[in-house]
């Protein structure tokens, strides 16, 4: 997988979470997400991904799962608060 595939991907999971803050029956989905609540989600999600991988052998497609959907609650928080990008230094 590319990384253009791998980004194409984490685009999907915010379209989907977008669409996931229309559906009135998930109160797991905030429409106003705040840093702790990010954190907190990712968390939970990174448990899952633990669990999961715990259990399967590679290539590990449900623990991806849920790394796809922390990448994702990762871009909606850079959305609201900004990233600082990284500075690349020459070696």
């Amino acid at each position: 997988m590319t990384r253009e595939d791998v980004f194409r991907a984490i685009d999907s999971e915010r379209d989907y979470q977008e669409l996931a803050k229309q559906d009135s029956t998930r109160p797991d989905i905030l429409e106003e997400f705040h840093a702790g609540d990010t954190l907190a989600a990712i968390q939970y999600n990174l448990n899952k991904a633990l669990d999961a991988w715990y259990k399967e052998p590679a290539p590990y497609n449900n623990s991806l799962v849920y790394l796809r959907k922390i990448a994702g609650l990762t871009v909606q928080l850079g959305e609201k608060y900004g990233m600082p990008e990284r500075e690349l230094q020459t070696i």
